[in-house]
């Protein structure tokens, strides 16, 4: 026992002298540089206390800037002109009140069809609408305002953020001669309200529908004869017999505008999905006259604007739901004879627009690659 212990000793001595005599130098010739950066920090002088930079050292604020951004959705309107508003006080909080995107209700500087030629000439600085807005200057713009039958949300925000819609969009935005950035969604809203229960596709020819975009093409090729007017005027058309059904947006918007009290027949989903959209936009010459750190603050509004969409989108269809149950509407699918032909003049419909304007083919194109990509995955998580 007490030679084991002895050699235990004498080995662990070895391995020191070993360590100390034939390794370390080996470890420190390989690593010169340490030995030079050890030599050189322990000659060089120690550092002095600098003094705090004064106001006048500091980097330069910017001079305050007001931009006119006119809505073209009533303030009080949920998911619409909420959103503006919305817009409006998160820029000016995250600029500490140097920006001031200053929020006019629609008409109030210039009349509602007149808005887009006044952003142009300066007259207005920002627009605050759907992408089909600028459709006459860019067709490509319908699509980016709710295609029809889409993908999920998350599909949809995936090929816009991260995929290439995005970058199609800015160049769509720019033959219009303007610049922005998606900055707002209804996800999911309703299809449509009718006066009279539909059966199959004979019941929506000749009828009246407000329907704007892609989806009133699609009417059109049904047989219905889509009308556009302003979202305040709707339930005037109703009352007055001038229309015969109107496709509006989610639940707890409809609710809010109305119509639930008047129309008693509603059909679901809606055929912009997955979700009506807004955009920010400018004049393309002023977007860049902004400086970088401006456009960002408006594009983290966007971003903003767009999880607050979602939430509440899923957040408030629940009670309004069960409002518009109260009020005695009846709340059906479209019946399964209509879809399908929704889907075929959709098809039609997508044709066509791509081969009248290559832009919107490329995007279409680009969008069902992402949805196809995506349905990958989609379908590995399906129980």
């Amino acid at each position: 026992m007490r030679n084991a212990v002895i050699g235990l000793i004498i080995g662990i001595v070895a391995g020191l002298v070993l360590g100390a005599t034939v390794i370390a130098p080996r470890l420190t010739a390989n690593l010169p540089h340490r030995a030079n950066a050890d030599a050189k920090a322990a000659a060089a002088p120690k550092p002095t206390a600098q003094p705090a930079p004064t106001a006048s050292a500091a980097a330069p604020r910017q001079t305050p800037l007001t931009l006119k951004m006119v809505s073209a959705y009533a303030e009080a309107l949920p998911a619409h002109g909420t959103l503006a508003r919305r817009l409006s006080e998160t820029v000016w909080k995250l600029s500490a009140a140097d920006f001031d995107l200053r929020l006019y209700p629609p008409g109030s500087l210039v009349p509602e069809t007149e808005t887009v030629a006044a952003m142009l000439s300066g007259a207005v600085d920002a627009y605050f609408t759907s992408p089909d807005t600028f459709s006459s200057r860019a067709p490509a713009l319908e699509f980016f305002a709710g295609p029809p039958l889409g993908i999920p949300i998350e599909g949809f925000l995936a090929w816009m953020q991260v995929g290439e819609g995005a970058e199609l969009m800015r160049e769509a935005l720019a033959q219009a001669g303007l610049a922005g950035v998606l900055c707002g969604l209804v996800p999911a809203a309703g299809g449509g309200w009718f006066r009279q229960p539909l059966k199959g596709v004979a019941d929506l020819a000749g009828k009246r529908i407000h329907a704007r975009g892609l989806s009133a093409r699609v009417y059109r090729r049904l047989g219905a004869a889509p009308v556009q007017i302003p979202l305040a005027d709707v339930l005037i058309g109703f009352e007055a017999v001038t229309l015969d059904g109107a496709a509006l947006s989610a639940p707890n918007v409809d609710v809010a505008v109305g119509v639930h009290e008047m129309v008693k027949n509603y059909y679901v989903p809606d055929l912009r999905r997955p979700a009506e959209t807004f955009v920010f936009v400018m004049a393309a010459k002023n977007w860049e006259a902004l400086s970088d750190a401006r456009r960002t603050l408006i594009r983290s509004g966007c971003n903003d604007n767009i999880a607050q969409s979602i939430a509440e989108g899923e957040a408030a269809q629940v009670a309004a739901l069960k409002t518009i149950a109260g009020a005695g509407v009846n709340v059906r699918r479209w019946p399964s004879e209509i879809s399908k032909a929704f889907a075929n003049a959709w098809k039609k419909e997508a044709q066509e627009a791509g081969k009248a304007d290559k832009l919107f083919a490329r995007v279409k194109s680009s969008y069902d690659a992402s949805a196809r990509a995506q349905s990958i995955w989609r379908d590995l998580q399906r129980r």
